[in-house]
């Protein structure tokens, strides 16, 4: 017998959720469950809107001293206080909430505030000490943010929030004077804004959509989703807005909007990029979290009031989240949605949904038990991956140990020369790790015997046979080097086997001439560039997988692929606009030597380049589920403290009479067990955006 303890580490739920668990109403004037009463909200558009984003600013920033570009005022007010778990606890406990049950009257007494209910979480002892008690759910909130924003650039009927109503809230407020009713006719007439597509511009958007092609599993056939006649998007799911945002979005708008608009739109769609990704680091999270506020304040001088929801609002508190928690992989509803859509399906008596759900499960559960237990039987215990690369090969050398599996007939008319053998054979060689020790000394023989003009020749012509020798030498001496690995390689393949695609690494791979007839593209290859002299990254497509057959059963899978010139150096073949990446894929290079090892090749996405050519593609690369990278640290990121000093230091520019005396600190400050300590200090500005908040008198 044992004691089983457990820990609530924090709730996942969506918005209207977040208020039943946490006891606070997400809607009305004090929405923000972070915020709380301090939130900067009003009646804009017959709705509440909330604004006041400056208030994250720095303290000497200029766009606090605008008015007329944001909502008629300047900003003086410093960011909304921040609660601790204690203060919550103590505000609660000083309210009296009804009984539970129905009640007579709905309304709340004022000094209530948005509060509904004590939550009962704060029954455990630890849950008032927690930094973070209940998640924003950054799926919803993409979602939701992703419908405003592309509603309105869209000007889609029902979802823009640049209504009539908004254009007459901005003639009330007396703001922003270009964006009021035309009122040169009979008729007063709402004109198309400046940051929304013209109708010619929106089916080129629309069409840009319906092109595009995402790897295998990646996401479903958005073209699906859109309707170009009728200049809109229809059944859009949480995941497909989820990659509609990070991915099409910043390369379909860059010529269809100005300028100014563009811009945020595409640090907002890198914002949600670094905060969903499976790896985060503490340096980039400092740097969203101010970037957050910039984009907000920029949505301010573009969008009227009734655009900025409560979605919008909370992004704010997003990335202190994140530094607080960590990645959103186990923090957002994702996996949890997925898990009641599994529920619902099994339900067979509508008349009594939990018990069916209920059986249902325990039957899962058995099941599952069970199969720990079975060996021939196919079990979630034993299922092969959808992507089965067949698992790395017990081999000493690693281009004989990858983890890949060729498929599928590559088609009539393919043929593998002598030629092509002794280039992918000669490619092998000259990137394998383990004979780098012959490779050099080959190369230092070469460059005795020849001028330099030759060496690289002479090197690739008889290195194979050099090579041969030296194995054979070794042989003959019982040499304890020598291994029948080394001497197959040294051998070289006996024949080789062509395929239209390969599974490695878990990552389908499918040649050219069979991806194009699919609505899915698994054909784009990326090699990163690596060494002093080929620093740059290549960019091509899979043609045809080869498997090099060498004798007692050894392999090798290689890719041969068409390169496209990604020289930077060379006029018209590479482009970088707004961060995104193009190629012109009507030029390539390396003809004659097409091929690499397939462990080599990571996955990328060709998308048609809107506002180049269509012999132009974006280049997207691609993260794949089950698939992870991992980043070594840096050991500054490690380091909370250093962290904060480069912060410190990037406050600390400016001379201290530019700072102006305009808040008087009431209370003194002081962190508990610290002794205070004299330091002379010439000159400093204090930056009080990113101060804790205090009771301050003006």
């Amino acid at each position: 017998m044992f004691t089983l303890r457990a820990a609530v580490m924090w709730t996942v739920n969506d918005f209207p959720a977040y208020a039943m668990v946490f006891g606070w109403s997400t809607k009305g004037y004090m929405a923000c469950p972070v915020c709380k009463e301090d939130v900067t909200s009003g009646w804009h558009a017959e709705k509440v809107c909330y604004l006041g984003h400056r208030r994250w600013l720095p303290w000497d920033h200029e766009w606090r001293e605008k008015d007329k570009e944001f909502d008629g005022n300047t900003e003086r007010r410093l960011r909304p206080r921040e609660w601790s778990g204690d203060e919550i606890l103590e505000q609660l406990n000083r309210l009296d909430f009804a009984p539970f049950g129905k009640i007579v009257s709905r309304t709340r007494p004022s000094t209530h505030m948005n509060w509904t209910h004590k939550p009962m979480f704060f029954e455990l002892l630890y849950w008032s000490k927690l930094k973070l008690r209940h998640n924003l759910d950054v799926m919803h909130v993409e979602k939701n943010v992703f419908d405003t924003l592309v509603g309105t650039i869209l000007d889609i009927e029902g979802k823009t929030k640049d209504t009539i109503k908004a254009r007459l809230d901005l003639e009330r407020m007396g703001i922003r004077r270009g964006l009021w009713m035309n009122r040169n006719s009979d008729k007063a007439r709402r004109d198309l804004a400046f940051f929304s597509m013209k109708p010619n511009d929106k089916k080129k958007f629309l069409k840009f959509v319906s092109s595009v092609k995402f790897p295998d599993g990646y996401a479903s056939n958005i073209a699906h989703c859109v309707n170009v006649d009728g200049g809109k998007f229809t059944g859009l799911k949480s995941h497909d807005c989820h990659v509609f945002m990070q991915r099409l979005l910043p390369v379909g708008i860059r010529h269809l909007l100005p300028e100014d608009v563009v811009k945020p739109i595409m640090l907002l769609s890198r914002f949600f990029s670094q905060l969903t990704a499976k790896t985060l680091r503490r340096t980039d999270m400092f740097q969203f979290r101010h970037d957050i506020v910039q984009v907000l304040c920029k949505f301010e001088m573009i969008f009227p009031p009734a655009f900025f929801t409560s979605m919008m609002r909370v992004m704010v508190h997003l990335p202190e989240e994140a530094l607080l928690a960590g990645p959103v992989n186990y923090r957002w509803m994702y996996p949890i949605e997925r898990l009641l859509g599994e529920l619902k399906k099994s339900v067979r008596n509508r008349a009594k949904p939990e018990g069916s759900i209920i059986e249902a499960w325990v039957q899962y559960e058995s099941l599952t038990f069970c199969g720990m237990y079975l060996k021939d039987v196919e079990t979630v215990f034993n299922r092969p991956q959808r992507n089965n690369d067949g698992g790395m090969r017990n081999e000493k050398l690693s281009f004989f140990a990858q983890s890949a599996r060729p498929f599928g007939d590559p088609g009539r008319g393919e043929s593998f020369s002598r030629n092509d053998m002794e280039v992918a054979h000669w490619f092998v060689l000259n990137n394998c790790d383990e004979i780098m020790a012959y490779l050099d000394e080959h190369e230092e023989m070469m460059k005795r015997e020849h001028p330099s003009h030759l060496v690289a020749q002479k090197h690739r012509e008889l290195f194979p046979q050099w090579f041969f020798d030296s194995v054979n030498k070794l042989k003959s001496s019982n040499s304890p080097t020598y291994s029948d690995e080394l001497y197959n390689l040294a051998f070289g393949p006996i024949r080789a086997e062509l395929f239209s695609g390969c599974y490695i690494n878990g990552v389908k791979f499918l040649g050219a001439a069979r991806d194009d007839k699919l609505c899915t593209q698994n054909s784009g290859v990326h090699v990163p560039g690596g060494g002093e002299s080929t620093n740059i990254d290549f960019y091509g497509k899979l043609t045809n997988v080869v498997q090099l057959l060498y004798k007692d059963r050894y392999q090798v899978i290689m890719f041969k692929c068409r390169w496209f010139d990604s020289n930077p150096n060379r006029a018209g073949s590479v482009k970088i606009d707004h961060g995104l990446l193009s190629v012109n894929i009507n030029r390539t290079w390396y003809d004659d030597d097409p091929y690499i090892l397939a462990n080599m090749a990571t996955q990328i996405v060709y998308l048609d380049d809107p506002k180049a050519e269509s012999s132009w593609k974006v280049v997207q690369k691609m993260d794949h589920r089950n698939v992870y990278a991992i980043p070594e640290l840096d050991p500054i990121d490690n380091d909370i403290d250093n962290v904060a000093d480069q912060r410190l230091e990037s406050s600390m520019e400016n001379d201290a009479e530019t700072l102006r005396d305009t808040h008087v600190i009431q209370e003194t400050f002081q962190i508990q067990g610290v002794s205070s300590i004299e330091i002379p200090i010439q000159s400093i500005t204090i930056d009080l955006g990113d101060l804790p908040r205090f009771d301050v008198a003006v």
